[in-house]
């Protein structure tokens, strides 16, 4: 039964309710409405509300950005970037990751070199210092060529990433011995020997055993020289 108005209605006065009226729904956030056509991986309708709201900030959009990396639709992060360049750099506060370490996550390579070609900052997100871009890239088994241009772009490769990639991604262990400097650190090196041993990989053993050896006998160079100098300057 429809519901009726009861009660007197004159000029000056109006109905509270009248049951044919129809009442209009808000339109929902354009935040909402952005999430959905991603999620949809709808680019044209992501194109149409980027042009229609130009302010819209993307550094308020977690849930949106964290889909658009892990889905590793490249058409979308592209519109997105072009928006909010900043957003390459994006922080997710709920679980300590940026947005590197989160497309390192979603597996494909696209995503992680557009944000590094876009000034994403391959040393900065992950748990702690140990767990970084280029630990998640390894751990997530993105190809060697994210490791490398996660190293050109200044990425500094620690110990945890080498002995990640000693014991289960000897694909990258050359690449990550090219970029470590192990400088004297003589522990680390007998470390890295030690490691390499204990898998019984012979490519491994032979490439951490060229990497250290080489890193020594430059060390050892050096000092000659330095000894030298120094004997001519008291000599004179």
């Amino acid at each position: 039964m429809l519901e009726q108005y009861v009660g007197p209605v004159s000029e000056k006065s109006t109905p509270k309710y009248w049951p044919h009226d129809k009442v209009e729904e808000e339109p929902p956030p354009t935040l909402q409405m952005l999430e959905a056509a991603v999620s949809g991986r709808q680019g044209s309708s992501v194109a149409f509300l980027l042009q229609k709201y130009p302010n819209v900030d993307l550094m308020q959009a977690a849930t949106l950005l964290g889909t658009v990396l892990t889905n590793a639709d490249l058409d979308i992060m592209q519109m997105l970037q072009a928006h909010q360049p900043e957003i390459v750099n994006f922080h997710f506060e709920s679980h300590m990751e940026e947005a590197l370490t989160q497309a390192c996550v979603g597996g494909n390579p696209t995503i992680p070199l557009f944000l590094l070609e876009h000034g994403a900052d391959p040393n900065i997100g992950g748990f702690g210092p140990s767990r970084g871009p280029l630990w998640y890239a390894l751990h997530h088994g993105q190809p060697v060529e994210v490791v490398e241009r996660m190293i050109q772009k200044g990425a500094n490769v620690r110990p945890a990433e080498l002995f990640k990639a000693i014991h289960a991604r000897p694909d990258a262990i050359e690449t990550l011995l090219r970029g470590i400097r192990l400088g004297k650190d003589v522990e680390l090196m007998a470390k890295l020997q030690e490691e390499a041993a204990k898998t019984g990989d012979k490519s491994v053993i032979a490439a951490v055993e060229h990497r250290v050896t080489g890193q020594m006998e430059w060390n050892n160079s050096w000092s000659a020289r330095l000894t030298a100098v120094t004997n001519k300057v008291f000599q004179t």
